[in-house]
């Protein structure tokens, strides 16, 4: 057996489709189930004026870039009826829950450029999937070579096919989309017994689904799950049920779309794989030899009312649900564009005045802007071009803030000591490398700035009723949006105080508290602390990434667990070709040389070239051959 299970004392199960199946939609939670409903509602409720809220959480301003740039054309949208908005419950979610929220780290990168831009005139197709860094590694390298396929790039242990790579027509890459895709009700019970619930006009009984969990040595424990006619009661507080209607619930066949891209030779192809993807929705990028290029936010995307998705919702009548989802022929998509190039960094899908239907998640706004940036740039692009971009590591999230510090910082207020910070800032050049000083200056500076612009929002702050319940706090892109457009907003008062602080009084509040932290400034790998950690969190088989540049906010987005999982870079040429890295190995013994093998190259932004086989006839003598004997 292998160590893992030893460690365990366990033996595994024999696999069926069942698990497949099973491991993919485990991957949809975890790339979907990232849910703000209950702390939004409880900002939203506490605050008690939308319009403030509004210019808290804005969710789309002037400087972002979204994944579709070029102008969208929709012949006959599907209308919402807006006349019935949304019922926002009206109250505070005042426990504890064990809703599932993703990091903020888990991301990606892909992008595709056209042959106009590339050197030897031919698409190059990039894909970096930003997950958590594992030993055993998440994926693992593989080709697949069958009469009707020869397909190579990485896969998940369990799944069918190649989830990123190419075959001898095409490549593609993938990277979360953000859009929200579940929904949180508060049901109207009938009585104290839960036995049935207020729906539409009538009352609608109770089902159970009946969950048998073994255990190891002991009885089996049964759970019995409260079910709805729209989804499982998932969450309780003191007061209220509430329902979860999620999209990764339903019947979907993800697998399709992996297997017919193996099979895949144009964009036709493309098209015809896409069909069958609905959760996680992806933004999966293509490329052809052929010269194509393109990009679509391919998912089962719900038709939403306005805010619809942001807030718990009264879950008494239909009017509430989405009555429907936006049609293939609608999801934003792009292909072959003037500009050259497409690409997606988890920002948004497209603007809002392009796109007829409303739509709500989480989005990166940093990544997606700079490699819209640099794309836009670049010429002549060679295979080492591709590389760097996809090592790089600077940070418009920097750039943005220490333009606006600049703007409204009296820097003839600060000490002596918090000027020397300032002058650091204004010197940097914003790329978060490994040995940099600045970059942890700068996070730390970040941190305390955040936070004592948002002192409403902290615990000692809230009223009793919401002390230890979910908040959530603005995007770091929705705080330059302030700062930028709206720099009188009350939330730069602190709320702790009698005196009424302006925007520049906690600049320099803040910058003399850094500057009395000075003496204790490490580089900016030791700060971010990144770890490739084995599963079972054993420190001897697990290692540390000590030279990496990077952070959230760039390309390289190296964090302390989650980050680039895979890079991959490949040119349709006449013969296709790619280079490609993951942080780990092929093995998942810690006694095997490559059980980490890769980690050095990945760490110091150098590839592998990728063994590409165009045919496959070797001698008997030359094979190896695996039998499994059930």
């Amino acid at each position: 057996l292998p160590l893992m299970y030893k460690l365990q004392d366990y033996r595994p199960e024999r696999w069926t489709p069942l698990k497949t199946a099973l491991l993919l939609k485990s991957m949809g939670r975890t790339l979907t189930s990232r849910s703000n409903d209950f702390g939004l509602t409880n900002v939203f409720n506490y605050l008690q004026d939308s319009s403030w809220f509004e210019s808290l959480y804005a969710p789309y301003f002037d400087e972002q870039s979204p994944i579709i740039l070029d102008s969208v054309k929709i012949d006959r949208p599907i209308l919402v009826d807006q006349t019935r908005p949304i019922k926002i419950f009206d109250g505070y979610f005042s426990e504890e829950n064990d809703q599932h929220t993703a990091s903020k780290g888990l991301g990606s990168n892909n992008w595709a450029v056209s042959g106009a831009k590339t050197k030897k005139g031919h698409p190059i197709l990039c894909n970096d999937p930003h997950l958590s860094m594992n030993l055993p590694a998440l994926w693992f390298e593989i080709q697949i070579h069958t009469p009707e396929t020869n397909t190579y790039g990485v896969s998940l242990p369990g799944a069918p096919g190649i989830i990123s790579g190419f075959n001898e027509d095409i490549a593609w890459g993938v990277t979360n989309v953000g859009h929200d895709v579940q929904d949180i009700y508060a049901l109207r019970w009938k009585d104290s017994t839960k036995k049935e619930y207020w729906f539409d006009g009538v009352y609608r009984p109770i089902s159970y689904r009946v969950e048998e969990i073994q255990i190891r040595g002991g009885a089996p424990i049964f759970d019995s799950i409260p079910m709805t006619h729209f989804g499982p009661v998932a969450y309780q507080d003191t007061h209220t049920d509430y329902v979860l209607r999620w999209i990764l619930h339903d019947p979907s066949s993800e697998p399709l779309t992996f297997l017919k891209l193996m099979h895949a030779k144009d964009h036709a192809d493309y098209l015809d794989a896409l069909r069958h993807f609905s959760c996680p929705a992806q933004n999966i990028v293509f490329a052809s030899r052929s010269g194509d290029i393109a990009i679509r936010t391919q998912g089962k995307l719900p038709l939403r009312k306005k805010d619809q998705g942001k807030f718990i919702q009264e879950g008494t009548s239909s009017d509430q649900f989405w009555p429907g989802y936006i049609p293939f022929e609608h999801i934003p998509s792009e292909l072959n564009p003037e500009r050259g190039f497409v690409g997606s960094a988890n920002q948004h899908s497209i603007h809002p005045d392009q796109y007829p239907y409303d739509y709500y998640g989480y989005f990166e706004d940093y990544r997606g802007r700079y490699l819209n940036r640099r794309l836009a740039e670049m010429n002549d692009i060679q295979i080492e071009d591709m590389m760097a971009l996809q090592n790089d590591a600077y940070s418009l999230k920097a750039e943005d803030f220490i333009s606006v510090i600049k703007e409204h910082l009296p820097s003839g207020q600060l000490s002596k000591d918090a000027l020397e910070v300032w002058h650091k800032f204004e010197n940097w050049d914003f790329i978060y490398s490994y040995d940099s000083k600045e970059a942890t200056l700068f996070e730390r500076w970040f941190n305390r700035f955040y936070y004592s612009v948002y002192d409403e929002l902290d615990a000692s702050n809230l009223p009793v009723a919401l002390q230890g319940s979910p908040i959530v706090y603005p995007e770091d892109y929705q705080l330059f949006n302030i700062l930028k457009r709206d720099h009188s907003n009350p939330i730069f008062d602190k709320v702790s105080t009698e005196k009424k602080e302006s925007l520049a009084d906690l600049l320099v509040d803040v910058f003399e508290t850094i500057a009395r932290q000075t003496d204790t400034i490490p580089i900016w790998a030791v700060q971010r602390n990144t770890r490739v950690e084995h599963l079972a969190k054993v420190d001897a088989f697990s290692t540390k990434i000590q030279s990496s540049d990077g952070h959230g906010s760039t390309l390289n987005a190296v964090k302390s667990r989650p980050g680039p999982s895979w890079r991959m870079i490949v040119e349709l040429a006449d013969t296709v070709s790619a280079y490609c890295i993951f942080p780990g190995g092929q093995s998942e013994n810690p006694g095997s040389p490559f059980y980490d093998n890769m980690i050095p190259n990945w760490e110091a932004g150098r590839y592998d070239t990728a063994h590409f086989m165009h045919s496959f006839n070797p001698d008997e003598s030359s094979r190896l051959v695996y039998r499994f004997n059930p």
